[in-house]
């Protein structure tokens, strides 16, 4: 069993039942799931491949091409051409995400930043510029270091930020987490 998840169902949930107040146990947060996203400047195939083979060495799963709604003059996008990369993670293969987030690649950044803010009770959000922190990304380094930024979203069945917070340094997130 990954040791996230077993965390999870065994510590986390008697840790939150004990601190907040829960009519049931459906009502106890867990992770719905983790957004990884990847904007490209050009929709050319040599700015997009890069990106989309890089997430899909980061998470292990096929990734989806995003397209563009609508024709903007300023980006220089015509409508429904492609101009990123996300992939959605649930289950264990997010706590598996989250394990290799914290103990491999959060470690591994050059200029880390003390705090991660939270914005709203139930999402948190924050991006990776530094994408050689990932060990999958290394050993190709001069074929992915155009990659720009890589946006995670993780959303969690929290009420309040103070439970997504809790959720959050449980699994002893680095840095310490703040409302904005």
């Amino acid at each position: 069993m990954q040791p996230f998840f077993h965390h999870y169902r065994t510590t986390l949930k008697k840790d939150l039942s004990s601190r907040f107040i829960y009519e049931n146990p459906t009502q106890l947060p867990k992770l719905k799931k983790i957004n990884l996203n990847i904007g490209v400047k050009e929709s050319s195939l040599k700015n997009i491949l890069p990106n989309f083979l890089g997430v899909e060495f980061i998470t292990s799963k096929y990734p989806q091409l995003t397209q563009s709604s609508k024709n903007s003059v300023f980006f220089n996008l015509k409508k429904n051409s492609p101009n990123g990369v996300k992939v959605d993670l649930q289950g264990k293969q997010a706590y598996l995400f989250l394990q290799k987030l914290i103990l491999q690649t959060i470690p591994n950044f050059k200029n880390r930043k003390d705090a991660f803010e939270i914005s709203q009770s139930s999402s948190f959000s924050f991006s990776i510029r530094e994408l050689d922190s990932f060990q999958e990304l290394t050993l190709f380094y001069n074929f992915f270091k155009n990659i720009e930024s890589l946006d995670i979203t993780f959303q969690v069945t929290s009420r309040t930020p103070l439970e997504l917070a809790f959720f959050l340094t449980s699994f002893k997130f680095p840095g310490s987490c703040v409302r904005k």
